[in-house]
């Protein structure tokens, strides 16, 4: 999961578990060395690989930060994901010395000013500068509380849920603006979109289809592609490893949103029938399965094509 990546003195614990506290309180999933992993002559490589997949690095800087082994290489490993284009950098200035500078690798970012205190209105302003989309999906909050879209012609909104490793593919939960997502919906309305303009409203044709103003929706996207008539999802059919990457997100998606034992699954597909077939096949037989297939003739955008049961018999 992609977070934001916590760099501090222990010396300066207070005030940063403060802006962890407020971070999580806003729902931003926050990663943090809270028993300072021993430092050997290798940097530890859990510290490491959680630099390697945030999304933002907080720098706590201070005099204290400046005289820690860890932060230095904390801050050397950063400095090339930033460099690379692959994280952002959030410089936090706790030390009340005007001469007091930032490394110079980070001078030119503007860091969140706290020389006059961790009080809450320096907390507030710093919340207020990290981008929105960071936050992670809500159980205990409706959709219109996340951060939200609109979904064109429909009652729903969509919510960002999680993203691949990569970033190539992204989950959204769509439902009611007033609802709770549970953890096990009753039914889960898988909308698989891998193909297809970007702006064509697979949501809304699906919501037409269903005429179900109760349901949830699992709304996964593939990769992006430029296309000479606009932006498109496709997997590239040579791509060994993207097409097993969309497979085993979308196969992790699901499971983490729905139970065999109460969940009907329903997938409507814009996406090769080889990768729905693959993904259908790691849940046939010990859940309840429909399929709908795209035929706007029939009236609806969709028609149900194929069900079956938990013990894999046709319904």
């Amino acid at each position: 999961m992609s977070h934001i990546f916590i760099s501090y003195s222990r010396r300066d614990t207070v005030c940063v578990d403060k802006v962890v506290h407020r971070l999580e309180e806003n729902d931003f999933p926050v990663w943090i060395d809270r028993q300072k992993i021993a430092l050997t002559s290798e940097f530890p490589q859990e510290i490491t690989n959680n630099i390697l997949s945030a999304r933002l690095f907080v720098l706590f800087w201070s005099e204290n930060a400046k005289a820690s082994p860890y932060v230095e290489a904390e801050r050397r490993i950063a400095n090339q994901q930033y460099l690379a284009g692959k994280l952002k950098i959030l410089p936090i200035m706790l030390e009340k010395d005007e001469k007091f500078e930032l490394p110079i690798e980070f001078a030119h970012i503007q860091a969140a000013d706290f020389r006059s205190g961790c009080d809450d209105t320096a907390i507030g302003s710093f919340i207020d500068q990290i981008p929105s989309d960071l936050r992670k999906f809500s159980y205990d909050k409706p959709l219109g509380q996340q951060p939200y879209q609109s979904v064109e012609g429909t009652s729903f909104v969509s919510v960002p849920y999680l993203s691949s490793t990569s970033g190539r593919c992204s989950a959204y939960i769509v439902g009611r603006k007033d609802a709770k997502m549970p953890r096990a919906p009753r039914e889960l309305v898988i909308c698989l979109q891998f193909m297809q303009p970007t702006n064509k409203n697979m949501l809304k044709e699906v919501y037409e289809t269903l005429d179900d103003s109760e349901a949830w929706m699992l709304h996964i996207t593939g990769p992006v592609v430029k296309d000479s008539r606009g932006d498109k999802y496709w997997i590239d059919n040579l791509d060994r490893a993207l097409w097993e990457e969309c497979y085993q997100f979308t196969t992790q998606m699901i499971q983490s949103n729905a139970r065999s034992d109460t969940t009907k699954l329903k997938f409507f597909g814009l996406t090769a029938g080889v990768l729905l077939a693959r993904i259908a096949m790691g849940f046939y037989r010990f859940w309840s399965l429909q399929f709908y297939n795209y035929a706007s003739e029939s009236g609806k955008p969709y028609v149900l094509a194929y069900e079956v049961d938990r013990n894999g018999n046709s319904v």
